[in-house]
């Protein structure tokens, strides 16, 4: 699925989840603002890669740093900044810089992970968004994220 998208936009209400059914054939995304569920089904029955990506948030002023923060649930083995990995940009996407992932703290769902970002070598803009990616066909939850910048 490396090369395969789904366009969710119209469903792009702000994302509190997203999961795969562990046989690999279901993607599930539970949006913020109403609580609803999407399925999405895939045609291989192997675990995916993926990414998440977030809406755009407007700073006041151009940040120099972002701080993400994720609440995470293993269902393969995930290693930290192997399998499952954190970016950042403030020029609305088009340029992103990958933060290093560390666990803050564990959880009854999981664990708590958080990263910081320079931004300081991209181009300047005040368009922020994140993104998460799924990466060498690793299974696991992401129950919430969240996005800081200064």
């Amino acid at each position: 699925y490396d090369s395969v998208s789904f366009d969710v936009s119209s469903q792009d209400l702000g994302l509190r989840c997203i999961a795969f059914k562990p046989d690999g054939t279901k993607m599930y995304m539970v949006e913020i603002s109403g609580g609803a569920i999407y399925q999405y089904s895939l045609m291989e029955p192997t675990p995916p890669s993926a990414t998440l990506i977030s809406t755009t948030e407007i700073a006041n002023s151009e940040p120099s740093n972002a701080f993400g923060v994720l609440q995470e649930e293993d269902i393969d083995s995930v290693t930290l900044n192997t399998d499952i990995l954190f970016y950042a940009s403030r020029d609305g996407g088009t340029t992103y810089t990958q933060g290093t992932l560390s666990e803050e703290a564990t959880v009854d769902a999981g664990r708590i992970l958080t990263a910081t970002v320079d931004l300081s070598g991209q181009p300047s803009g005040t368009s922020l968004r994140y993104k998460v990616e799924m990466a060498n066909s690793k299974l696991f939850k992401l129950h919430a994220t969240a996005l800081q910048w200064s």
